[in-house]
């Protein structure tokens, strides 16, 4: 193996600046042939249930890396033909090598393979976490049983998706009905949430923050049994049973990529969504039996998770005459591919049959793959607060730490060090809700200039900000359109990312991906005039965020197909 000419793809940075070129342009346009190859698959599974959870089938570029080795895969295949033999790769799996040698043949260059070892943590961690999630919802089962009961009464409801956690509840994804419906109207609405960041001892102060009388939650777990806990924990043993390579090896429609996919469903994790997913179709399934409640409407908060496809796939199996309705309220990346519905997915019903964007800016997103989809104008709930002009007073700089820890400690671990660059400026780190609290780094912390809030909301905290340091989109858009500067962390130093909008002018925002980068951004906005803001007032809210009105609201509740 020869050093001096070896790209190694199982590293971040390839450094090899052509190859890297080669692969951000191939990873931007490669979306689509690559949902046509999971399609092909997906046709012959298409009502499987442990097919459409499984991380394979997400086309999550974040959570999966099939997606990343098949542009890897394309890219090689590409710069080979401008570089010849000249570089050899490392790949992380042998089917990669089997597929570049497949198709390139004899032009194709030497490939090695460097499958990572995990370490003894990270192997007991994944051999444990399918043992923590069963005892971790068997007591949500078990206690949730023992304080709430199910509805008695026969009605005609609308159920909407929400998550639960010790620091958020429905009102985080739908604050404020009360001011567009009248209370006859609230009383059919039911919040039905997923609990998470949950463990033995916070899950009692969330079972505790909701009083017994509460008529605003409907609990899967009413309607879910051990049988039910064990089906999802296990689902892995029924993927292995997906053997799609030897019932299609004749099969014209087989691809070279076929063989990728196939070890990419025989190796992936366990995965807590896809386990969710499950019980999201076991929960629908049960409900089924019970004679006295009709679904009249249900919404979904749609981000095209296997938790989602869970939910789409029973619905539309046992609840054919429930209009559904995915929402999808927050600021989509234009490079999270999954949110471009398939044509496959939406034949297989494992999506919903219309789907609610928050701002007209990103209609179009939804309508990349196929144009079938019934998209709509939804009401941003979340963003109700906003407006373009306010008065700051530019207190501190906010940091909005992502809800993937990863993430989170990365971001968290770059701001300890800028503070220390920049002792005169006060540093106020919201972390994410879904994420829990910091207590542990706050009880760490002897920075003068840094605190952390666990207990204010974003609304409350935006109109005293300066500049804004985060890594998701909504809130970087949030700031944006209220003038405030934001400062976005990337993940990668390969995979391109732009999680704002392609109309929102540069100058409202740059990216960073390490000390020295934020730094360096961070000085020049100190030094620009922050009290000028020409250029800023540009920004149309309503283009970006379709505020609730009674109206709206009323039809996204009410109305299903607008």
């Amino acid at each position: 193996m020869n050093n001096q000419s070896l790209i190694d793809t199982t590293q971040d940075n390839f450094k090899n600046d052509n190859f890297l070129m080669i692969f951000q342009k191939t990873f931007r346009e490669s979306p689509l042939e690559f949902a046509l190859i999971l399609d092909e698959i997906s046709l012959r599974y298409s009502s499987n249930l442990y097919w459409w959870v499984s991380l394979t089938a997400s086309r999550n570029s974040i959570k999966d890396t099939l997606y990343k080795e098949f542009c890897i895969v394309k890219s090689i295949q590409s710069f080979s033909k401008i570089y010849g033999k000249k570089f050899d790769f490392l790949v992380s799996a042998l089917p990669q090598k089997l597929v570049l040698e497949q198709t390139l043949g004899t032009h194709c260059p030497e490939i090695h393979i460097n499958k990572r070892k995990e370490s003894f943590r990270q192997s007991l961690k994944s051999r444990i976490r399918p043992a923590y999630f069963f005892v971790n919802k068997l007591i949500h089962v078990l206690l949730i049983k023992l304080k709430f009961s199910k509805l008695k009464q026969t009605l005609n409801i609308t159920l909407a998706e929400v998550f639960l956690s010790s620091t958020e509840n429905y009102e985080r994804y739908y604050p404020r009905l009360e001011k567009f419906l009248d209370l006859k109207k609230t009383k059919n609405i039911y919040f039905v949430p997923t609990i998470i960041n949950s463990n033995f001892y916070n899950f009692f102060k969330i079972i505790k923050n909701i009083k017994p009388d509460s008529n605003n939650y409907f609990f899967r777990e009413l309607y879910l049994g051990v049988n039910d806990l064990l089906d999802a924990v296990c689902y892995k043993k029924e993927l292995r049973k997906l053997d799609f390579l030897n019932n299609n090896r004749n099969q014209s429609h087989c691809t070279d990529f076929d063989i990728m996919i196939f070890n990419s469903l025989k190796s992936e994790p366990f995965n807590s969504l896809s386990a969710e997913g499950i019980l999201n179709f076991k929960f629908l399934k049960n409900l089924k039996e019970e004679r006295n409640i009709k679904i009249l409407n249900f919404i979904d908060w749609w981000e095209n998770t296997p938790m989602d496809k869970g939910v789409n796939l029973a619905l539309n199996s046992f609840f054919p005459e429930t209009s559904i309705k995915g929402y999808m309220g927050f600021v989509p990346n234009r490079y999270s591919f999954q949110l471009y519905p398939s044509k496959q997915e939406i034949l297989s019903k494992v999506v919903p049959k219309s789907i609610g964007v928050i701002g007209e800016a990103f209609l179009s997103i939804l309508h990349r793959f196929d144009l079938s989809i019934n998209s709509f104008l939804a009401p941003a709930f979340r963003f109700e607060h906003l407006k373009n002009n306010i008065l700051k007073s530019q207190k501190y700089f906010l940091v909005l730490p992502s809800i993937y820890p990863d993430e989170s400690d990365k971001m968290i671990e770059i701001i300890l060090q800028i503070a220390r660059l920049f002792p005169n400026i006060n540093f106020v780190i919201k972390p994410h809700p879904g994420a829990g609290t910091l207590k542990k780094l706050q009880n760490t912390l002897n920075l003068k200039n840094i605190i952390i809030d666990n207990l204010s909301n974003v609304e409350k905290l935006l109109p005293d900000t300066r500049i804004l340091i985060t890594s998701s989109s909504s809130a970087a858009l949030e700031g944006i359109v209220r003038s405030i500067p934001a400062l976005i962390l990337t993940h990668s130093a390969s995979i391109p990312e732009n999680i704002i909008p392609n109309s929102i002018p540069d100058y409202f925002w740059k990216s960073f991906n390490d000390i020295e980068s934020l730094k360096s951004e961070i000085q020049q906005l100190l030094l620009q005039d922050t009290n000028s803001n020409t250029q800023k007032d540009t920004v149309k809210l309503n283009y970006y965020f379709n505020l609730p009105t009674n109206r709206n609201v009323h039809s996204f509740f009410f109305n299903v197909d607008e």
